[in-house]
């Protein structure tokens, strides 16, 4: 992962987004930092063999360095500006597909 881990003062995995707007209003925090916090977590957690389908990282940190500019510029948009949202689903199958 391109960059060092941020330090940041909170858990990504317990944090509201009312907890991750207040940091990023208060710059103690930016979009960048957040995603790699998350990508972190996610390449942490491969253990569980799930399957992490994950925008290109590139393209994500992209994406964020363009919200923190905007932020800077000309403020939040909306209350979830940079705001990383992960999405957890599950999908079941019955193991008859597989026979």
């Amino acid at each position: 992962m391109a960059g060092p881990e941020p330090q940041i003062p909170v858990d990504v995995l317990t944090a509201t987004a009312g907890d991750l707007r207040r940091l990023l209003n208060s710059g103690s925090i930016n979009s960048v930092d957040l995603v790699r916090l998350y990508v972190i977590q996610i390449a942490e957690r491969e253990y569980l063999h799930a399957i992490n389908a994950v925008v290109p990282l590139d393209k994500l940190l992209e994406q964020a360095s363009a919200l923190d500019l905007e932020r800077e510029t000309k403020g939040p948009r909306s209350p979830l500006h940079g705001i990383l949202i992960p999405l957890k689903g599950k999908l079941y199958c019955s193991l008859s597909i597989h026979q």
